[in-house]
């Protein structure tokens, strides 16, 4: 039975991958290294720490991780005080009616906890979601399940009887090791993402509601 929604933060709750892309591509750039955009989905729902690691392996990057880390996350806040934050169409809708109906809430997303609050702050969802919960306070990166577990024993839940919305094919398979039910949002922005693994995929956040939520349990 359903017990709680867990939502992952970028992609989904905010429009945000795109600031992400342009804050590392410009970082790149900075260094003298150019790669192609997709690239960078590989690295969707992942931690800034992994994220970097990885590509100063892959592109031999002379900064370290922690520089890499600093000067991207400057970049991307310049990024969002020019362009502000925008939330995914339809998905505050939804956080809204899933609370009035009594389901407990939480956030689960790689993002640094800061950036959480921040997103909740400025949406006004501070009294919605129950649970805020970041990756870098886990052990493992998506597509590891740790964040996703972490979030479901601070509401109190059953791994089993929570439902992810996710965007990203890191998070969907993490969703699923972590045993939970997922609704993948196929975001038009970036709709070559393999959601394969979701239970649900949707296009648009109107067509998901707490009957749907509750059926998704019922067909298991």
């Amino acid at each position: 039975m359903l017990e709680a929604v867990i939502f992952d933060m970028d992609g989904v709750i905010i429009d945000s991958e795109d600031s992400f892309f342009q804050a590392k591509d410009t970082l790149l750039n900075e260094l003298g290294i150019s790669v192609d955009s997709s690239y960078h989905h590989q690295f969707m729902g992942t931690t800034a720490e992994y994220t970097w690691t990885k590509m100063k392996e892959e592109l031999a990057i002379s900064l370290s991780v922690e520089e890499c880390i600093k000067r991207m996350e400057a970049i991307r806040k310049d990024i969002i005080k020019r362009d502000g934050l925008r939330p995914i169409p339809g998905v505050l809708d939804l956080i809204m009616h899933l609370h009035k109906q009594g389901v407990p809430l939480a956030i689960a997303s790689s993002s640094p906890l800061e950036d959480i609050y921040y997103t909740v702050e400025i949406f006004q969802l501070n009294n919605t979601f129950q649970v805020l919960v970041t990756g870098q306070d886990c052990e493992n990166s998506k597509p590891f399940p740790d964040v996703f577990l972490k979030a479901a024993k601070e509401l109190d839940v059953k791994p089993a009887n929570c439902l992810v919305i996710e965007d990203s094919q890191n998070g969907t398979l993490a969703a699923k090791a972590a045993g939970m039910t997922c609704i993948g949002y196929n975001n038009p922005e970036f709709n070559n993402m393999d959601l394969s693994k979701a239970d649900k995929i949707v296009e648009y956040f109107k067509d998901i509601n707490i009957d749907i939520c509750k059926e998704m349990f019922l067909l298991k």
